[in-house]
């Protein structure tokens, strides 16, 4: 605890400004997920979109020298402030996720945390020996969801510069469980109370909406269209190209697209957000809300590049609070979606994000979540499209964009 108070230093006021700001966004929940859990739910802090920014703008002020490789990010929450930091820092960023969610060969480490014991998997090969890594969470309170990161990195014999979370939970003492390995927190809770402590449809839609951006007189001629759409086409095959298929999973007959080795290019991962944000920087959204759990890698980078609210459409008993749900079939099983009551308000302007649509059971339960409440759903957004499985038509009129349409 000397080695942490040492480390303590006198903190900018503007950073103090910030953080004050990140503060009072914050809201703590009694009693979740168990009984005498005080739960620090940050989802509050993404519906204002100027304290999100001020957030990663922090992490990024504090590593973008640090000559980062990889952010490697921790289901779920972690989804949400890795892929903008990564993006911002030119790193890779990889998912860390629970069992059987990633497809292909991974490695796995069982760990224990606050309210109970869980397994955390990487993909093979994600990681390079010498990689220099960054772990990043919303929030450290035993610290076995960060030791258990840690290991798997190390074990493929990356060097973890630091753990970076926005909320310590002191009392839970998880700083004394990691050791040596430096921690950086923007927010120290006792309740909330903050210090710092330093320790297209397809292609032919994306050039539609290059046509439409370039439609202005000072852009209009020839041979700058010619150019704004080979650019276009370039990048959607750069990301194209980076997305593999794995075969029979999450069961024998699906073709799963594996949008994690796009993850693994940061020029093909920025050019996949800069086309959406390319695409909707001008139509007044107000909310993009992501659905779990890849969803939270695409839709917070747009949602602060073009100003909106964030709201993470979750699996059931994920969020805290009082929340909506929805039933929905996907094509390999049904599920259920929920959203936090007040999120959004009538008359928001939402896009729905997500990696990929299939049959389109996800998008229309985000979709019906958005309305009963009385928000307009501007389009649905995705990485790629199955076309075979028919999920725009399940959308309706409901407008649909694609960078990727997979037959």
């Amino acid at each position: 605890m000397a080695a942490a108070a040492a480390a303590i230093s006198p903190v900018p006021k503007d950073d103090l400004e910030r953080i004050a700001k990140i503060s009072a966004t914050i809201r703590v929940i009694p009693d979740f997920p168990k009984p005498g859990i005080m739960f620090q739910d940050i989802t509050t802090l993404l519906l204002d979109p100027v304290a999100f920014k001020d957030t990663i703008d922090l992490f990024v002020e504090r590593y973008k020298h640090m000559n980062i490789s990889v952010v490697a990010g921790v289901e779920a929450r972690g989804f949400i402030f890795g892929p903008p930091i990564a993006l911002a820092i030119g790193a890779k960023f990889v998912p860390i996720r629970k069992p059987k969610k990633l497809p292909g060969e991974v490695i796995s480490e069982e760990y224990s945390l606050e309210y109970g014991t869980d397994k955390m998997e990487m993909h093979v090969g994600a990681v390079q020996p010498g990689d220099r890594a960054l772990v990043v969470d919303d929030l450290i309170a035993t610290g076995g969801t960060l030791c258990a990161a840690m290991k798997l990195l190390e074990r493929v014999e990356a060097h973890v510069v630091e753990c970076a979370c926005v909320i310590e939970l002191a009392e839970l003492k998880g700083r004394d469980r990691l050791g040596e390995k430096p921690l950086f927190v923007l927010g120290h809770s006792r309740h909330i109370k903050f210090i710092i402590l330093h320790s297209p449809n397809s292609v032919s839609d994306s050039l539609h909406s290059v046509r439409h951006l370039t439609d202005n007189p000072a852009n209009s001629n020839t041979a700058a269209l010619a150019r704004a759409q080979n650019d276009v086409a370039d990048r959607i095959a750069k990301i194209s190209s980076t997305i593999r298929i794995i075969p029979d999973f999450p069961k024998p007959g699906i073709m799963f697209h594996d949008i994690t080795t796009l993850l693994l290019d940061h020029a093909a991962f920025k050019d996949t957000i800069d086309l959406f944000v390319e695409r909707y920087k001008d139509m007044n959204i107000s909310v993009v809300a992501g659905v779990e759990a890849r969803g939270f890698i695409f839709g917070p980078p747009i949602a602060l590049a073009i100003g909106a609210k964030f709201v993470p459409l979750r699996k059931p008993n994920r969020l805290p609070g009082e929340v909506i749900s929805e039933e929905y079939s996907l094509e390999y099983g049904t599920d259920i979606m929920e959203m936090h009551l007040g999120a959004v308000q009538a008359g928001d302007q939402a896009l729905v994000v997500d990696d990929l649509i299939a049959t389109g059971g996800t998008l229309c339960a985000a979709m019906k979540l958005l309305e009963r409440v009385g928000a307009h759903v501007v389009e649905c957004a995705c990485v790629v499209e199955l076309v075979e499985l028919k999920g725009r038509d399940r959308l309706g009129e409901k407008p649909l964009f694609v960078l990727v349409s997979s037959t």
